[in-house]
């Protein structure tokens, strides 16, 4: 990894397929030709309101599935709360969340050994040195240290990767899993109020700024460096409640119904099927051995 890769990593990336409407955002798959699917408004005039329905984004399909968003959001939760259900240790949705966690933490892991090298700190530190010129500073960020940006960055990415850990852990049935997760939440509490601190300075102290390194790097090495399928299997999350309200009638939470929902499919394809006129239907395709 080059400095180039390490700062368009230190910002969570938010790119515009992420930005979804609906629950089954892209998390369902067009039965004609495979595709995920979106939610979408047909065209509407006026002040007219039209149901949503879910598109799929194959070029060369465009499928619209004639079943309100409502109407299958509705069987994705039903779905849902009855995989979430089994409270078996070999439960898909068990080694499912695990994947998760792996899959968040992938990129940082790179990220962080990068930048665990004083070499490469110090590269960084050079590189954003005409910070120290105050006449090229804005006044509303003068007094600020060269690597401001950077050290914010890692604070925002690593509270929201260990926000991900602790929502997809779940609450484990072993004491040690729970012991775990206990002092990364510690972890990220010192993290964050040695990050406030330090910009609550005009001018950080040698020892504030020792505070947030040594902080930054309790959490980062805990956060990166502890193997979390040592937490073992999690209650069944059925009374979560992004999962116990009404999906057709509230539609807050989008974020955890999704996280839920990527449980609970595994590695599994959902397909959806919708005709005019008729109730929408979900399908589980089991994924075959070698995908697996």
């Amino acid at each position: 990894m080059d400095r180039g890769a390490f700062t368009r990593l230190v910002w969570p990336k938010h790119a515009e397929h992420d930005i979804v409407m609906r629950v089954g955002d892209r998390l369902v798959h067009c039965a004609h030709c495979g595709c995920s699917l979106r939610a979408m408004q047909p065209p509407q005039s006026g002040y007219s309101h039209t149901a949503m329905y879910y598109e799929c984004v194959g070029d060369d399909c465009r499928q619209v599935v004639w079943a309100r968003a409502e109407l299958v959001d509705r069987e994705l939760q039903e779905f849902t709360r009855h995989r979430l259900s089994d409270p078996s240790p070999g439960a898909g949705w068990q080694r499912a969340r695990f994947a998760l966690i792996d899959a968040e933490l992938a990129e940082a892991r790179e990220l962080w050994a990068w930048y665990a090298d004083p070499q490469h700190r110090r590269q960084l530190a050079r590189a954003f040195a005409w910070w120290r010129a105050p006449r090229m500073l804005p006044l509303m960020l003068f007094g600020h240290e060269s690597l401001w940006w950077v050290r914010s960055g890692l604070q925002q990415l690593g509270d929201e990767l260990a926000g991900q850990v602790v929502r997809l852990a779940e609450r484990p049935v072993q004491a040690t899993g729970r012991t775990l997760l206990s002092v990364l939440r510690e972890a990220r509490t010192a993290y964050k109020s040695a990050h406030s601190a330090w910009l609550m300075k005009d001018w950080p102290s040698p020892a504030a700024r020792r505070r947030l390194e040594e902080s930054q790097d309790r959490f980062w090495n805990l956060l990166l460096g502890t193997q979390w399928r040592d937490l073992g299997p999690a209650e069944p999350p059925v009374d979560d409640r992004a999962l116990t309200r009404d999906w057709t009638q509230e539609h807050g939470m989008l974020s955890r119904r999704r996280e839920l929902l990527r449980l609970a499919i595994d590695t599994d394809r959902l397909v959806l099927y919708g005709l005019p006129g008729t109730a929408p239907r979900i399908e589980a395709v089991p994924a075959s051995p070698s995908t697996r």
